[in-house]
């Protein structure tokens, strides 16, 4: 379960609600999880027993499904934020400067 608190949030854009697998790879090894929901900053994912620690640098994996075509999107984040609920990252800014466009619909 998620323990640590982080800053408290100050969402800028809205959420939207997104429930789909997603692995992290974190510690060398991917970790699947669920996400509750999707913004133009962040991705919000359900408790896990596995989790990475507040401030830890991750790369969550989509696995998106557009008919017979099968794509991959990689993108770094940051936990910013976890509670016993689950945990939020951000998209690492400098590396995702149009993270919209390749979130699953």
């Amino acid at each position: 379960m998620f323990n640590n608190v982080g800053p408290s949030e100050r969402r800028q854009t809205a959420r939207k609600r997104i429930a789909t697998g997603v692995y992290i790879s974190w510690q060398g090894r991917p970790h699947r999880y669920q996400t509750r929901n999707i913004s133009v900053n962040g991705v919000f994912l359900e408790a896990s027993r596995d989790n990475p620690p507040l401030g830890a640098r991750v790369d969550l994996v989509f696995v998106v499904h557009k008919g017979t075509v099968v794509r991959i999107h990689r993108l770094p984040a940051v936990v910013a934020r976890i509670s016993r609920n689950g945990a939020a990252l951000i998209w690492n800014r400098h590396r995702n400067r149009s993270v919209s466009g390749r979130l699953p619909h």
